[in-house]
């Protein structure tokens, strides 16, 4: 079913990996959900309507505290063996999933990331996690380091996210009230802008990857004013970073 607000992360272009969010079943009406699904992105000729997602073992044992929250947050270890995921709503969760053993652990958190929005992001050198502020508005950024099992403060920083290599793609979300569906890609080494071709739907809170030269968007929800939201489709959006279109075919 489509979601909002979960975690979500992919590994070496090839998996991405979704995991809990709620499930719109109406205006403002939502269930939480924990479902723990793999979408492989080396398949390709499929269609939107039948895309390749693998269903994952999430264990009963973290469900208790797992279903009383959303706005999941994930980063993956630089090694790419782990899932690193946070509950970050109501409750402090660090589970840990082993992609090679696939099974999981829960870990020590010795701070707080709380808030709607938080998401997380994995320096590949250092191994640091680093979690921006999000919908708090905190300019404050926290550190999290996996090895050492503890976390401690950073300067405050501009909130920045690359994907792509050095491009970063920046698609949907709200201003508090309408969902966007236009989309810019910024090329970091020059510093500029361009505005892709708008998608036919706006969304927020959504997953989204890249891989080769396609861009996929999953899940999410529609802000239809400052307090209508709605779900929206269980099928992804791909749009084609070459050709500047949005398609149905991966």
């Amino acid at each position: 079913m489509s979601t909002c607000c979960m975690a979500y992360g992919t590994i070496n272009e090839s998996t991405l990996y979704v995991l809990g969010g709620v499930h719109y079943t109406g205006i403002n009406e939502v269930n939480y959900t924990t479902q723990f699904y793999a979408l492989d992105l080396t398949q390709t000729g499929w269609n939107t309507s039948n895309p390749p997602w693998r269903m994952m073992t999430y264990p009963s044992s973290l469900l208790p505290r797992a279903t009383s929250s959303f706005a999941y947050s994930m980063a993956i270890s630089p090694d790419n063996s782990t899932l690193n995921v946070w509950g970050v709503q109501d409750v402090d969760i660090l589970a840990k999933y082993s992609v090679g053993g696939q099974h999981w652990t829960l870990g020590e958190f010795n701070g707080s990331v709380s808030g709607e929005g938080v998401l997380a992001v994995t320096d590949p050198t250092t191994g640091l996690v680093y979690f921006p502020g999000g919908g708090s508005n905190s300019s404050e950024i926290m550190v999290y380091n996996p090895d050492h099992l503890r976390s401690y403060p950073a300067p405050s920083v501009q909130e920045l996210y690359a994907d792509h290599g050095n491009k970063m793609i920046l698609f949907g979300g709200d201003n508090g009230t309408m969902s966007t569906s236009s989309l810019y890609i910024l090329d970091v080494p020059s510093m500029t802008w361009s505005q892709g071709t708008s998608a036919y739907e706006g969304r927020s809170g959504m997953a989204c990857s890249v891989s080769g030269n396609k861009f996929i968007v999953w899940g999410g929800f529609k802000a239809q004013s400052s307090t209508g939201r709605v779900g929206v489709s269980a099928e992804p959006l791909i749009y084609n970073l070459d050709t500047d279109q949005w398609t149905t075919t991966y």
